[in-house]
Order: C-alpha cells, then sequence, then structure tokens
C-alpha cells in the first residue's frame, strides 16, 4: 500500500513541491509527477524491537520470548 504526499517536478522526489491542497499558478510549461510513499514501513532493532509507520501512524513493538518458547509482545500507541 502507498500514500499519496503530493506533486513535484522531479520525477525522482522522495518529498512533494506542492502538497494536497496548495494552490499552484502555471506560467509555463511544465510537467508534475505524483510522489508516493510505502504505507507500511518496518525498521528492526537490535534488542528485538520493531518499529513500525503506516500511514504516519507510528507503533513501536517489543518482543520477549517466554518460557512457552513464544513471545510475549509490549507496543506503544496501541
Amino acid at each position: 500500500k502507498y500514500s499519496f504526499l503530493g506533486w513535484s517536478t522531479n520525477s525522482s522526489a522522495t518529498s512533494p513541491s506542492y502538497y494536497p491542497g496548495d494552490s499552484l499558478t502555471v506560467s509555463s510549461s511544465m510537467t508534475l509527477y505524483a510522489v508516493w510513499q510505502s504505507a507500511i514501513k518496518i525498521e528492526l532493532g537490535r534488542t528485538n524491537t520493531a518499529t513500525i509507520n503506516f500511514a504516519y501512524q507510528q507503533r513501536w513493538f517489543y518482543f520477549s520470548p517466554s518460557i512457552s518458547s513464544s513471545y510475549i509482545i509490549e507496543s506503544s500507541n496501541s
């Protein structure tokens, strides 16, 4: 899944020059490219942690092994 960030005049832009709702005055010929960002981003930590960004909402998870060989999962912002 992807989130629409806005428009750019650069075809390889990772951040938009124009955001949704912005006004744009065109005085000459220009090409606008849609700028998209993955809606899901996972960063794994070194100490049984993962940070997951989904559609601009960030969640932090901590995984700790239990006696039964399964994991206990703690989360922030849930």
